[in-house]
């Protein structure tokens, strides 16, 4: 099966992050992704961890101040 990718600003979307976030966090190596030209991509299984940790994160600690 192959892998889905996603722009910055659809995991943006996701993660309720602006796509110059995102695009900050590739560009510093802390989130993975692929660049073709000057274009992003995302892979989605990805973002499904990083929801899924976040996600964990909330219910243990709350959303924070």
């Amino acid at each position: 099966m192959r892998e889905k990718y996603l722009t910055p600003d659809a995991a943006g979307k996701m993660l309720g992050k602006s796509g110059e976030s995102i695009r900050n966090l590739l560009r510093k190596g802390d989130l993975p992704g692929t660049k073709l030209g000057r274009l992003w991509y995302i892979p989605e299984s990805e973002l499904y961890r990083r929801l899924k940790l976040q996600q964990k994160y909330i219910q243990k600690y709350g959303r924070g101040a």
